[in-house]
């Protein structure tokens, strides 16, 4: 710790060092969580109602604030290390604000219809009900106990304003189209699930679709995504220990209906199933092709080649569209040909367009 402080206090400016002593002092700082190399704390902005998260690895030395000075350092990291460093002379592993204050939680529960959710106030290790505005208490609009609350916090806050009501003791449904939700809470980190600490992320679980063996040919299906530990009938999915919105990934009803009972390409229907299909869903979704069930896809610039043959006196010149030298496919009205087994290129027809227009 000693390390630590001497490191901050030469990168804190003489205000800030002072600001940081007073904060310390006045109990502007209080332990949430720490493990071998990691202490986090929550410093309060100003005296107020809204904190600031700080990360302290005293070993390195090295910290974090989320708050918005761009320094090397800042009074709010200070104020957190030396509010350690005392607690740790007291003989304890974190310090705690002598001020009667709440902090936010979020429960997540499963319901008999899928993920249900609620924010509450953590006092005295009790959950109480919260279902007013956080902007509305920090303003003194309505009464509540004083609270540490933090950025992510006031984010979430903003995106539940409008399913806030007077009361809110039981956990309600989540919809799908509250994905916004996940995302805000990416930067709160009191997150359980059904009482186990879980985080959430606003990246999608999108479907993931396989190109298979298939006696015909090949196969284009939909595959289980491995990944996902738990799935909620009402849109929600568990990734390891984080939750994530599950889409559709922007494909219609009519493509995902075909995916799910999976769509069998003739031998040689495969190259245009390489060639054009696939690159087209792998705009939305991710697609695994299996090796021995199509050809491999290459991305190639198309040209223009010409073959020419003496008939007596005449010459004959033909030209083709083709992909790759020596060529693997020729363009034959709107259909691919491969001239090669093995490979097939993907269809650039831009591309095309452009070569055609300068023959």
């Amino acid at each position: 710790m000693n390390e630590l402080l001497e490191t901050l206090k030469e990168a804190c400016s003489p205000a800030q060092w002072n600001e940081a002593v007073q904060l310390a002092r006045h109990g502007a700082v209080s332990g949430e969580s720490h493990d071998e190399d990691e202490y986090v704390l929550r410093v309060s902005k100003d005296h107020g109602k809204i904190c600031y998260t700080v990360s302290l690895w005293p070993d390195y030395p090295d910290w974090n604030c989320e708050c918005p000075d761009s320094g090397e350092a800042c009074a709010h990291v200070a104020a957190a290390a030396i509010a350690l460093n005392q607690a740790k002379k007291r003989g304890r592993e974190l310090p705690s604000s002598y001020k009667d204050e709440a902090t936010i939680a979020y429960r997540f529960t499963r319901g008999d219809k899928g993920l249900c959710f609620q924010r509450v106030l953590v006092k005295e290790g009790q959950d109480l009900p919260f279902g007013y505005s956080l902007a509305s208490l920090i303003n003194g609009d309505v009464q509540g106990p004083s609270v540490m609350a933090t950025k992510g916090d006031l984010k979430v806050d903003g995106v539940l304003n409008y399913r806030m009501r007077a009361s809110a003791a039981d956990p309600t449904m989540m919809r799908a189209e509250e994905a916004e939700l996940l995302l805000a809470l990416t930067d709160c980190r009191e997150i359980t699930l059904d009482g186990s600490p879980v985080r959430c992320s606003g990246e999608a679980v999108k479907p993931i679709a396989a190109v298979t063996y298939h006696p015909e040919g090949a196969m284009l299906i939909l595959r289980k995504d491995e990944s996902i530990t738990e799935e909620f009938s009402n849109g929600f999915a568990l990734v390891d220990d984080v939750l994530r919105v599950v889409t559709d990934g922007g494909l219609s009803r009519s493509e995902l209906s075909q995916l799910e009972a999976g769509r069998v390409f003739a031998k040689s229907k495969v190259p245009g199933l390489m060639s054009t299909i696939v690159p087209r869903l792998r705009k939305s979704i991710k697609v695994i092709v299996d090796e021995k069930a199509a050809p491999k896809a290459l991305k190639l610039t198309p040209t223009i080649r010409l073959e020419t043959e003496l008939r007596g006196r005449a010459l004959s010149v033909l030209a083709t569209l083709v992909y790759g030298e020596p060529p693997i496919a020729r363009i034959d009205g709107d259909r691919m040909v491969p001239l090669k087994e093995g490979s097939v290129p993907l269809r650039n027809r831009r591309a095309e367009e452009r070569v055609e227009r300068t023959l």
